[in-house]
């Protein structure tokens, strides 16, 4: 079961959406105004540890028309939850699990339990992710690749924090050769983009490198 809200932004903002519930809630955000627009974010547990089941999202939107979907993770739940919507300021960039690329290079990271994945869920089971953003000022090609002994797991996300729309994932750049490295490649468009760098495994810990390369756009033929 869920209820819908809708809201409107005259410029861009940051908002902080949070669903508090006795029950287990859900939480997502759409795109445009009425129930049927694509999911732009959304939320299960802010503390995946256990300890915390109500949801948050936390982004920066342009301006538009948005919808809230206020449910709940379990099948058939009733009861009554508080939604509140809110502007923040907020700095991801200040924040342990989140550390600014100053330009294409490579950069040495440990998975801990202390930054948990945004995007990597399944049951009950956590994922250790660190991220990394970076501002292209112009469309350029970018490869990125992630390297460890674990098995590794990759996401490039719109936007500078950690709950971007997810714009590709990689898994394993190939199995056939039993490589378990992540990579992805692509065109962007000038922007702010963040990478998160998680693991296929659950709670998987260790040591992983990071290589970011950037160049231009080569002209059509």
């Amino acid at each position: 079961y869920a209820r819908y809200y809708t809201f409107t932004l005259e410029q861009s903002q940051e908002v902080v959406i949070s669903l508090e519930s006795s029950a287990d809630t859900y939480l997502f955000l759409l795109e445009g105004s009425g129930t049927g627009g694509d999911v732009l974010h959304k939320n299960d547990d802010i503390d995946r540890s256990g300890s915390n089941y109500n949801s948050r999202i936390e982004v920066t939107l342009n301006p538009g028309d948005y919808t809230v979907e206020a449910t709940t993770f379990e099948a058939r739940v009733t009861g009554e939850f508080t939604l509140i919507v809110s502007k923040e300021e907020k700095d991801d960039a200040s924040s342990a699990c989140v550390a600014a690329l100053d330009s294409d290079g490579s950069v040495s990271g440990v998975w801990t339990s202390d930054c948990l994945s945004e995007n990597r869920y399944e049951d009950e089971d956590l994922y250790y992710a660190r991220y990394y953003t970076f501002t292209l000022e112009q469309s350029q090609e970018v490869v990125i690749s992630l390297e460890s002994d674990a098995d590794t797991y990759l996401f490039l996300l719109e936007g500078s924090g950690t709950d971007g729309a997810a714009l590709r994932e990689n898994d394993d750049i190939d199995t056939s050769e039993r490589n378990y490295n992540s990579r992805i490649e692509a065109t962007l468009d000038a922007g702010e983009y963040t990478i998160e760098a998680t693991t296929y495994d659950a709670e998987a810990t260790g040591e992983f490198t990071l290589t970011v390369s950037i160049s231009e756009v080569n002209p059509e033929q």
